[in-house]
């Protein structure tokens, strides 16, 4: 009975708003009896818990070094991938510059008289028509 009364006890809106704003509620892993009874349930609990969390802790202080030692080169590599990569980057982008470049030349140097022939052509070819148009309408205009 004395576990059901305390179970309800625990559900109550009260209780669960003290758990909300307390976090973990310690009374569990430190409550271990009453006076009368033992709960050995929460001691080897609590033992556990603690037992690993010192393990835990003394493999964080004998690994320290090492965790560091790999934290730092791993912020190294990740520098020299970024390294490589600005200047792949780089790279690139004054491949397209001087692609870009040579393109341009070409059309201004290497095209621009076929250009400029081509463009002579065509003017030519409508004088040609303009006055082809204009002696066929005089033509037409002296035989009527």
């Amino acid at each position: 009975m004395h576990e059901i009364e305390r179970y309800e006890e625990e559900d109550t809106e009260e209780d669960d708003t003290r758990l909300m704003e307390a976090g973990i509620e310690l009374g569990r892993y430190a409550d271990f009896g009453d006076g009368t009874s033992t709960h050995y349930d929460r001691i080897y609990t609590t033992l556990s818990y603690s037992s690993l969390q010192e393990r835990n802790l003394d493999l964080l202080t004998a690994n320290y070094h090492d965790i560091a030692s790999l934290h730092q080169h791993h912020l190294a590599q990740h520098e020299r991938l970024r390294d490589e990569y600005s200047s792949a980057a780089r790279h690139k982008r004054a491949q397209v510059d001087d692609t870009n470049l040579r393109r341009k030349k070409r059309q201004l140097g290497d095209f621009k008289p076929a250009d400029d022939y081509l463009a002579e052509r065509w003017k030519d070819g409508i004088k040609s028509v303009v006055e082809l148009g204009i002696e066929a309408a005089r033509l037409d205009m002296e035989m009527s």
